[in-house]
């Protein structure tokens, strides 16, 4: 029974962190691609500060995992926080990978980045034990909240 027990705390563990590391690369990406869409700069250029900021970002959020660690339990959390940051933020980018327009590209990172925000909110639900709509729509409400004030900024300073 305690090792049933052990098994699903270091589940919930790896859960948790891997939903850390997801939500913070879907927010931080769509945030940086929402701010210079609304600058107008190119696709190839968002997608260098793209890449340059989802590895930075996934180590920082690594090591922010790291020095909130308690015990060797949470080493496995700290890949799970990376890979998840890279895995999502990867994601959200990749839309500008293909699209010949930014703005299509942006709409479709969007969509993409609110379905998948969607779906973390549900898993959160798991391990809170809130309800799955409100966990999943109050990821996606902070989600928008934050990628409309990079847009307004970026339009703001492109002028």
């Amino acid at each position: 029974m305690k090792q049933a027990m052990n098994n699903n705390t270091l589940l919930n563990a790896i859960l948790k962190d891997a939903i850390f590391g997801a939500n913070s690369g879907i927010v931080i990406i769509l945030a940086l691609v929402a701010g210079l869409s609304a600058v107008g700069i190119s696709t190839k250029m968002i997608i260098i500060a793209g890449l340059v900021e989802t590895f930075s970002g996934a180590v920082v959020m690594s090591i922010i995992s790291y020095t909130k660690a308690k015990g060797q339990l949470h080493q496995k959390g700290i890949l799970a926080v990376f890979f998840s940051y890279v895995i999502a933020s990867i994601i959200i980018l990749s839309p500008f990978f293909y699209a010949q327009m930014s703005r299509l590209a942006f709409l479709i990172s969007v969509f993409n980045g609110m379905v998948m925000l969607f779906i973390l909110g549900v898993g959160k639900s798991y391990i809170s034990e809130k309800s799955m709509i409100k966990s999943g729509l109050g990821m996606v409400l902070i989600g928008a909240i934050i990628t409309a004030v990079a847009y307004a900024v970026g339009g703001i300073f492109s002028i």
